[in-house]
């Protein structure tokens, strides 16, 4: 009858076993009882019969036909797990007796399990790369390509500038909230505004010239900057230098620098227009009425808003009015009596208004801010329980892999490399699998945390 022992390495170094040996014999010879080395199966290696130890023990039979042995391995010269046969050597005086002898040595199941725990560690990392690292560090490497080619262009407009920063930045704010679909959509704004610069790239630098030097020409053509009706157009044109990159063509551009340059050159034929009222051959009282009328006419001019041709038909309306008026003043200057003069420009002085501009400080909303200690509270059970459906995961995955693949085997070690890199594959599997079928459900819509 072979004996089959199952050790793991675990047990203590040295532990007792006691198979039955039936003796025909009723001589009380005591027996010798001689282990031999045990090969394994595969002969690479073997058990010494010096790390056996056989011990007979007393016989509880009455009629003592029956003897016990009890063998001791010392496991510290053993060093490879796996299946061990050979046999036990049983002398009793002249006659001896050999007993069929399996051993079968596993390995203690601390490693097997390091082993499978780090498989389904590994597979966690690669899930959790694959769902956020991945992704992330791809959306990195598009924003360092358009900011490698802004540094390289040195002649990057400041509105194309600003605008692919402000893109990029909001790019870096989504990726640290890990938003990748947001930040997905501010890396496309980024490369549509430099594929847009790229494909217009001198008209952008042409108009941006010329929006940089139509301030200094309606300077030279006397439309002043502290007015009403140059600080509309100074202001616009900044607004234009800003909004460059916002518009789909350089055409467009060119369109609102045109109607810019026909404001000043408007502004430029109104000044030319006054200067012609000019006092000669009037009388000091008519003289007094149309400085009056003439600053008055100037001040309408600077209140104008440049964008509103109807205010500026207006305007012109009175200008020729104000001409017409002032010729025949000037033909009738020799036949008006000094007193009626006097009476008369008094009578029709007029006040010169005060310019009223001002623009409205837009309204500041005051964003809710909510209580930190309840924000830190909802972080904390975030944190606790991401880690604990984790911890939870892991164990569990850790644990079916060990009773599928490390308790059934009597022999686990026996092939080291096979044994232990089947349970770091099968945590990885495992975790893959449920990465896998959490992902399939969020695609149908249903609802699940990510772990």
């Amino acid at each position: 009858v072979t004996r089959t022992l199952t050790i793991n390495r675990e047990q203590q170094i040295e532990e007792g076993f006691a198979p039955e040996v039936s003796e025909s014999d009723t001589a009380a010879t005591p027996l010798d009882i001689v282990p031999l080395d045990l090969e394994r199966v595969d002969g690479a290696t073997t058990i010494p019969a010096g790390a056996i130890a056989a011990t007979v023990t007393e016989s509880t039979a009455t009629d003592r036909t029956l003897q016990q042995v009890q063998l001791t391995l010392d496991l510290t010269q053993i060093q490879q797990s796996g299946e061990f046969k050979g046999m036990v050597l049983i002398r009793d005086g002249a006659q001896e007796q050999t007993v069929p002898l399996t051993i079968e040595l596993k390995d203690a199941p601390t490693w097997p399990i390091a082993a499978l725990s780090l498989g389904v560690l590994l597979g966690f990392g690669l899930s959790i790369y694959r769902a956020e690292g991945q992704e992330r560090d791809r959306l990195v490497v598009q924003i360092g390509r358009i900011r490698t080619r802004m540094r390289a262009d040195n002649a990057l407009t400041f509105s194309f500038q600003t605008r692919l920063s402000a893109h990029l930045t909001m790019a870096d704010t989504q990726l640290d909230d890990r938003w990748w679909a947001e930040a997905r959509a501010s890396i496309s704004s980024a490369l549509a505004i430099w594929q847009k610069w790229l494909q217009y790239r001198e008209d952008w630098l042409t108009q941006t010239e010329y929006i940089q030097a139509l301030p200094e020409v309606a300077r030279q053509r006397g439309v002043p900057d502290t007015m009403p009706y140059g600080q509309f157009i100074f202001r616009a044109l900044d607004d234009l230098e800003k909004q460059v990159a916002d518009y789909a063509t350089p055409q467009q551009v060119r369109d609102k620098l045109v109607v810019l340059q026909e404001q000043v050159g408007h502004y430029h034929l109104a000044l030319n227009a006054l200067s012609q009222l000019e006092f000669r051959g009037l009388l000091p009282s008519d003289q007094q009425y149309w400085q009056h009328q003439r600053a008055h006419l100037d001040a309408q001019l600077n209140e104008l808003d440049p964008s509103n041709p109807q205010a500026l038909a207006q305007w012109q309306d009175q200008l020729q009015n104000a001409q017409q008026e002032f010729a025949a003043a000037v033909q009738q200057a020799t036949a008006t009596s000094p007193n009626a003069e006097l009476e008369t420009a008094q009578g029709r002085s007029l006040q010169l208004p005060t310019p009223s501009f001002s623009m409205a400080i837009p309204a500041v909303s005051e964003a809710a801010l909510s209580s930190s200690q309840r924000v830190a509270r909802a972080r904390w059970r975030l944190i606790a329980v991401n880690w604990a459906s984790r911890t939870i995961a892991i164990g569990l995955f850790a644990f079916a892999g060990f009773t599928q693949l490390y308790s059934p085997r009597a022999t686990f070690g026996a092939d080291p490399l096979a044994d232990y890199f089947a349970l770091m594959a099968w945590g990885l599997g495992a975790e893959t699998t449920r990465s896998s079928i959490v992902k399939v459900i969020q695609d149908l819509g249903v609802s699940l945390p990510k772990q």
